[in-house]
């Protein structure tokens, strides 16, 4: 018997397995979380512009668009008001 609390703990738990059944349970929340992954449209969206550069400058091009889109309506509607 050891004389430190924690190495008798750690002695006990290496001692138990762990249950047959575990694997099994965890390869097939894998396979269910993997094929949620796939179902999701948008998720597949997402790693086809992770992977394309033209797709990548396209999202990019398109979000300085919008991002870009109410500075310009400001301007516009600067123009017609008068300080």
């Amino acid at each position: 018997m050891t004389e430190n609390p924690y190495e008798q703990w750690l002695a006990n738990c290496r001692e138990v397995s762990a249950p047959a059944a575990l694997a099994d349970r965890i390869m097939s929340h894998v396979a269910k979380m993997e094929h949620q992954r796939r179902s999701l449209w948008w998720l597949r969206v997402i790693q086809r512009i992770e992977r394309s550069r033209v797709s990548r400058w396209a999202a990019c091009g398109g979000a300085l668009a919008v991002g870009c889109g109410p500075f310009v309506f400001l301007a516009h509607v600067a123009q017609f008001v008068a300080f």
